[in-house]
């Protein structure tokens, strides 16, 4: 065998080998960047939470399987003065603190929590009635606003309204629909008081729950 052709055919084999490791390398590398790609497009870049994407995806799903449903959306009262007294950067510190009490929260009662922007956030569950879904949304509006957050040496409280609808799988309900009457629910909350849940039934708001010694007290109100 003449020797400078079994050079020559080890020499190819081995540059062989070395351009497909440089090729799988390059391989990992892409489906990396395509993983990290998913998940920007699917999660908000402050809070790290699900965004208005997932969200509305999630829902429409649930709907289209004809499933129960229930949504709480929540967001920070006063939390512009928290910007103006401040600043913009203690106003991010304050909203990852609340992100990580409402995905605690969502995750304890077996929900899902997402960030629209701003301060609002909204936490979905599937397969509840309307007591549970109206218990769970308690406990996430206690969960919230039970302690103070330091910001600049400074104990803070975080108290927040937060408004809720059930669709109990059955009834003709949109994602659109859903959310729009979470936020007139919520914004029922916030205009009556803080660290308060406005529970949606029917036309109007029909029940509200105020947090008085750290506890959310629920109770039904007349809507005539």
């Amino acid at each position: 065998m003449n020797p400078f052709l079994a050079i020559s055919a080890s020499g190819t084999i081995a540059g062989l080998i070395a351009a497909l490791a440089v090729a799988l390398h390059n391989l990992r590398r892409l489906r990396g960047a395509l993983v990290e790609l998913t998940w920007r497009a699917d999660h908000d870049q402050l809070t790290r939470l699900p965004n208005r994407h997932v969200l509305h995806a999630t829902l429409g799903l649930w709907l289209q399987r004809r499933r129960p449903v229930a949504v709480a959306m929540l967001d920070l009262d006063d939390f512009k003065q928290i910007n103006d007294d401040y600043g913009y950067a203690a106003g991010d510190t304050v909203l990852v603190f609340a992100a990580d009490r409402v995905a605690r929260a969502a995750s304890y009662t077996g929900g899902v929590a997402a960030r629209l922007g701003g301060d609002e956030f909204v936490i979905t569950w599937s397969d509840v009635d309307h007591d549970t879904a109206a218990r769970h949304a308690a406990a996430v509006l206690e969960t919230v606003t039970r302690d103070p957050v330091l910001v600049r040496h400074r104990e803070l409280p975080l108290p927040a309204s937060v408004g809720l609808v059930v669709s109990n799988g059955l009834d003709d309900y949109s994602v659109s629909r859903l959310l729009a009457q979470a936020d007139e629910a919520r914004s029922h909350a916030k205009a009556t008081g803080k660290n308060r849940l406005v529970v949606w039934h029917g036309q109007l708001p029909a029940a509200e729950g105020r947090i008085r010694g750290g506890r959310p007290n629920i109770r039904l109100r007349d809507t005539n």
